[in-house]
């Protein structure tokens, strides 16, 4: 008999080879797009307190306005922040600081939508400096079950800033395993 083709064995070895090339394959992606989420967020921190500092030192040469873009739909506004300190405090600076960068779009939550919203770079009022405090408040607020991929930016009026960056996978969608330590600004207009 001259048969053609192959053999149960055959095709069971062959199906096997496949599922383990499969396995280590989708394993070794699953590492590398972790990777990338957590460089991205990492970059989002460096980015977000480069840019805080930026306008800072902005207002201290300048002593005028910001100008900052609020974007909404096909309609572009734009907001003026007084530099004087005394006119408008550290926290009155932030918070339209954060929306233009949440609006440029060069800040992206590599995670996509967490706890019901996309957006990269979220602020938080109080600032107990770089020890225990800190972590205690993201412990006491569970800050972390909803951060994951997010840049915080915690301010005071007394013109401390602190900015953190939440990544990792936990147990849920949300919740992030690992942060940076706070990158300190202060506010010296």
């Amino acid at each position: 008999m001259n048969n053609k083709g192959f053999s149960l064995i055959e095709l069971l070895v062959v199906v096997a080879i496949i599922g383990i090339i499969s396995a280590v394959g989708i394993v070794s992606y699953n590492g590398y797009t972790r990777s990338s989420k957590e460089a991205v967020v990492l970059s989002n921190c460096k980015n977000a307190a480069s840019f805080i500092s930026g306008e800072l030192k902005k207002c201290e040469i300048q002593e005028g306005f910001l100008e900052y873009n609020t974007i909404g739909g096909d309609t572009k506004t734009t907001t003026k922040i007084a530099c004087d300190r005394d006119i408008t405090s550290t926290i009155q600076l932030i918070g339209p600081m954060i929306t233009h960068m949440n609006n440029s779009g060069s800040y992206q939550n590599p995670y996509g939508n967490i706890g019901g919203g996309d957006w990269a770079v979220y602020g938080s009022g109080g600032v107990c400096g770089s020890g225990g405090c800190y972590m205690d408040q993201l412990n006491d607020n569970n800050v972390k079950a909803y951060s994951r991929g997010r840049v915080l930016v915690q301010y005071q009026n007394d013109g401390r800033i602190a900015v953190t960056c939440f990544y990792g996978i936990g147990d849920t969608k949300m919740d992030a395993t690992k942060w940076t330590s706070p990158l300190s600004i202060l506010d010296e207009r």
